[in-house]
């Protein structure tokens, strides 16, 4: 009788059973296992004290080099205790029990068992029905296709119930084997004339042959072809299975068909695909969906959830169907990373990457080659197949590049690849995304679109690879371009009207000096700029509020009314955006350059006194002189005003970097529709530029509110103090920002004089305090704040006086300088000195002083003015008017020539640039610093060119200005 303890059996070592671990998680390197000491002479290697020791009383050293009690002794409470009547000990050592044919010594060190049966017999110690131990142990004969366990408690079927279970002496164990008039394929047994058939029906092309067309090398992508030995363990008996409609054996096939990458000239593709057609394909899969993904894909309507319900159905490469699973995180490499319910939440876009270990992931094991479908659920819980798009499939596309659409894909394929036994060619799913689009009344069915790599694995370096995993919900309904673009083209034809018109109102203020240069390239770029500063405005009132009316569509409806944009919409603003910065910086420069460069003039109305007469002196006296000092004050006054700004530019940079970042307001923009989840994540440029603008807007509006309500009327109006202080001065400003457009603060002083005691000053203050004296305003009017249009005669006239004053200082004056430093003869510090004036310029300053007096004195019978009012839009456009005279419009604010007039327009630039650059690098940070150094290198710029272009035009040293 022959007595056998192990008993191992798989024909091929590629469907070694093996634990199939979760797709999508990588493996980690195992250190190699210790090896254990060989001990002689019956001895055993004991770990606790780490030396080689013998067994104890009544035991022998048994298999695997551990002790086991000797023939008829148990185990019990860790020593080997005697058998009554020479009975034995159970295979699991619970009791004692009689056996028919005991072991000797050499069978129990080589099997561990104390009785032993005959070949093909397990051994029986428990009664069937109670389940108590019996009183002597049987031996039983197993079934044809079984063969005993190692402990002979039980029978191992065979995998094919045709097979027949043999000892085999050579292997010492037993083997399953298949009848005559039949072969082996895998585990399988085929009828020797089925597979001849498949043999002669399925022959060319080579049904082992597998081609990759895109495998990444050291040295680049290349081409592999390689005899695949999965497809010769397994073709045949798919093929042959599938011909007898046997459901595991076509899903089998379909899975080698996905593995070509559904190359429809491939035999195992071809196979499939005339089984399917023939009168018995209702076993074989549906793997082409391509006729349902047409533009007539189906709709699911009135959707009842606001979360995807998804379902993955999961087969082995033997087709072996493990069942069905809900999708949580099984379709990302990253599954510590993703968040398993974001992306299923209707209208919450996402997108995770990581770097996985290609060895790692594909490991040299077909276990890990699974094989999946995609399914959403509906309300009545039938299942929708989810089609997938696979990017560099084999497949011929369908009819004008539409894609072809599959319902079986894998994410790891360790299978195919495996030559001689050895994988050397490995996919992996790199690229991952599933998009689900927006219909009427519900949401069409989504699609998955995948993309392989394939690499070789033959040289040892390691491969590591970005693998991607994203989903997107679009709206091609609401696209933005479809919205937008006839908005958007209006807006552009009226900002074109209105720049036209702005240009035509220039020209007509400059038309004397057009002629002179006419239309050179100074005019068209003066064109450019108008266009680009009307054009700033208006685009980016278009990006706010459209970027606002989305975020509010997408935030506050329920999921999935609202869908995120299409990247093309996406690409479309952002080419909107940066043509928006452009224009606004070129409107910047524009308005610079214009108040950097302007024509300033300070008005002195003061007149002398009277004549000094020495005492005991007839001649006439000379004419007492007026004090410069109220013009150099009026003059620090002007500018210090320059700087004076309603919105504090770093102050409102760090409030917003708070909210951003610390409060975490950022991630409002994120791609998901509810809008209290501030949970990290990928930001949409649309919603970011949306959060960003509407947090500078209430930031800026607030100050600049503050400011006008608060700070200015109940504490310090700067620009107000400013024009108080000219009437007290007795001296008006005139600023000409164009050569025939500018405006005038009249501040001619109600008293007659200025230069005066404190005594004296005091009782006109008296006397305007209790309304004693005429109004402050031009002509008898209260108002002290214009804009000039000059016509062309005073245009000319003021010119000439103007450049023959300019003329003489630049020929005969010296150009001031800032801190001229003299040095001594005796001492090396350079001493802070005043330069005198030069004399032109005194003369100079003297002559216009003289010219404006007279002309808004009304003094110049050829040269004068009407006051009048204009029309809103005239206004708005600068239009000049068509009275022969030159014209003063009072207007209600501060002349826009100062740094605060600039606010509205830098606020759309540092919006503008401040979203743009966090789009872009993705950081609230880092645009905060962006917007910063732009701030100050335009302060520094305007406060340089200015100054100099006062001390250039002025009457005094540099250093009289503060």
């Amino acid at each position: 009788m022959r007595r056998v303890t192990v008993l191992h059996f798989f024909s091929a070592a590629l469907w070694t059973a093996l634990p199939c671990s979760r797709a999508g998680i990588s493996t980690q390197n195992l250190a190699p296992a210790p090896q254990i000491p060989q001990c002689s002479g019956g001895q055993f290697y004991n770990p606790i004290t780490q030396s080689c020791e013998g067994c104890g009383e009544n035991s022998i050293l048994g298999p695997n080099g551990m002790c086991v009690c000797a023939v008829g002794f148990r185990r019990h409470n860790g020593a080997c205790t005697a058998c009554p009547g020479g009975q034995v000990s159970s295979t699991d050592g619970r009791f004692c029990i009689s056996c028919t044919s005991p072991a000797t010594a050499a069978e129990l060190s080589a099997t561990g068992l104390q009785c032993i049966c005959g070949t093909g017999e397990q051994i029986v110690e428990y009664d069937a029905v109670t389940l108590s131990p019996l009183v002597t142990a049987q031996c039983t004969a197993c079934s044809a296709n079984a063969y005993p366990s190692a402990s002979l408690s039980a029978c191992n079927p065979c995998p094919d119930p045709l097979m027949i279970a043999s000892w085999n002496n050579n292997m010492q164990s037993y083997t399953c084997g298949c009848p005559p008039d039949f072969v082996q394929q895998g585990f399988r047994c085929i009828a020797a004339a089925d597979a001849g058939s498949v043999l002669d029906d399925w022959n060319s092309p080579d049904p082992k042959i597998i081609k990759y067309q895109d495998v990444v090398t050291n040295a680049g992508i290349t081409t592999i072809t390689l005899q695949s030995d999965t497809f010769a363990s397994l073709y045949i008996r798919a093929i042959s299975g599938c011909r007898q409609s046997d459901v595991q054996s076509c899903s089998a096939l379909a899975n080698l068909c996905a593995l070509q990458l559904y190359d429809e000239t491939s035999t195992v593709c071809r196979a499939l695909s005339q089984l399917k057609s023939s009168s018995g394909g209702q076993a074989v899969p549906t793997v082409d969906l391509s006729s349902g993904t047409s533009n007539s894909t189906p709709n699911l309507d009135n959707y009842p959830t606001s979360e995807l319900r998804l379902v993955l159905a999961r087969y082995a490469l033997n087709g072996t169907f493990f069942g069905l699973e809900n999708v949580v995180d099984q379709m990302a490499f990253c599954v510590s990373d993703v968040k398993t319910n974001i992306w299923r939440r209707i209208g919450s876009n996402y997108q995770v990457s990581c770097d996985i270990d290609v060895r790692a992931a594909t490991n040299v094991s077909m276990g890990q080659t699974q094989f999946l479908e995609l399914y959403m659920k509906r309300q009545d819980s039938t299942l929708i197949p989810i089609p997938v798009a696979i990017s560099n499939t084999r497949a011929t596309s369908v009819g004008s590049g539409q894609p072809k659409y599959f319902s079986r894909f894998f994410m790891v394929d360790a299978a195919s690849g495996i030559e001689g036994g050895q994988l050397k060619i490995a996919r992996i799913a790199e690229n991952m995304h599933i998009d689900i689009r927006k219909a009427d009344s519900g949401i069409s069915i989504p699609t998955l679109n995948v993309a392989y790599t394939e690499h070789d694995l033959s040289s040892s370096s390691p491969i590591v690879r970005t693998t991607r995993f994203s989903a997107a919900y679009t709206s091609p309904s609401q696209s933005f371009l479809k919205t937008l673009t006839p908005i958007f083209a209006i807006l552009c034809v009226l900002a074109g009207l209105i720049g036209l018109w702005r240009i035509r109102a220039w020209s007509l203020r400059n038309e004397g000096k057009l002629r002179l240069t006419g239309w050179d390239l100074n005019f068209f770029g003066r064109c450019i700029l108008i266009l680009a500063a009307t054009l700033a405005p208006i685009l980016y009132a278009l990006l706010f509020f459209s970027s606002l009316y989305f975020y509010i569509a997408y935030k506050s409806t329920t999921p999935g009314a609202s869908f995120i944009f299409l990247p093309s919409d996406v690409s479309a603003f952002e080419a909107v955006l940066y043509a928006t910065v452009t224009c606004s910086a070129l409107s910047i420069a524009r308005l610079l350059y214009k108040q950097c460069s302007m024509d300033v003039f300070f008005m002195d109305w003061e007149k002398s006194k009277g004549r000094i007469i020495s005492h005991g002196v007839e001649e006439k006296g000379r004419l007492a002189t007026v004090s410069v000092w109220r013009l150099i004050l009026v003059g620090n006054l002007w500018g210090m005003v320059q700087r004076y700004r309603r919105v504090h530019i770093p102050g409102t940079l760090v409030a917003l970097y708070f909210l951003l970042e610390a409060l975490g307001l950022r991630y409002t923009a994120t791609e998901q529709p509810d809008l209290t989840d501030l949970s990290t994540g990928r930001t949409n440029p649309l919603l970011l530029f949306c959060i960003d603008s509407l947090l500078l807007l209430a930031l800026a509006l607030t100050q600049y509110v503050f400011h006008r309500l608060a700070y200015e009327r109940f504490y310090k109006n700067p620009l107000m103090d400013l024009f108080d202080m000219c009437s007290l001065a007795n001296i008006s400003i005139l600023m000409l920002d164009e050569w025939g457009h500018g405006y005038y603060v009249h501040g001619r002083s109600v008293h007659g004089i200025a230069d005066t005691n404190l005594a004296e000053l005091n009782e006109y203050l008296k006397r305007e305090e209790m309304d004693l004296v005429p109004k402050r305003g031009l002509g008898g009017t209260d108002d002290q704040i214009f804009e000039v249009y000059l016509q062309t005669p005073m245009k000319e006239a003021l010119g000439k006086v103007w450049s023959a004053v300019l003329e003489d200082i630049e020929t005969h004056g010296r150009r001031p300088q800032r801190f001229p430093g003299i040095k001594s003869a005796t001492d090396t510090k350079p001493l802070r000195k005043f330069t005198s004036i030069e004399e032109t310029k005194v003369r100079g300053y003297e002559t216009v002083n003289h010219f404006l007096k007279g002309f808004f004195d009304k003094n110049l019978k050829d040269y004068t003015y009407t006051l009048t009012t204009r029309l809103g839009l005239f206004h708005f456009l600068h239009t000049p008017s068509t009275q022969a005279n030159s014209t003063l419009v009072p207007i209600a604010h501060a002349p826009p020539v100062t740094l605060a007039s600039l606010d509205p327009h830098l606020f759309i630039l540092y919006s503008l640039v401040f979203a743009a650059v966090d789009i872009r690098l993705d950081s609230a940070g880092k645009a905060a610093i962006v917007v910063l150094v732009i701030d100050w290198i335009l302060r520094f710029v305007r406060s340089t060119w200015s100054e100099r272009n006062a001390v250039r035009k002025g009457v005094g040293d540099g250093k009289f200005l503060l």
